[in-house]
């Protein structure tokens, strides 16, 4: 492991959600999904945490 790798290192990561980010876009091919409204899908949501994590280690 890293010495810069420590407890409590904080990074921002700011991000505009755009529509292909949305439940909807998720699985287009799924009237249950298409049918949800447009918010910040949990699939992507996932991924946008481990963007951030692996940004925040990068910089440190």
């Amino acid at each position: 492991m890293k010495e810069s790798l420590q407890v409590g290192i904080q990074y921002e990561h700011k991000f505009k959600i755009p529509k292909s980010k949305t439940v909807p876009s998720l699985y287009p091919e799924s009237e249950e999904f298409v049918a949800m409204p447009d918010v910040f899908a949990t699939g992507f949501l996932v991924g946008f945490l481990e963007w951030a994590c692996i940004k925040a280690i990068i910089l440190i």
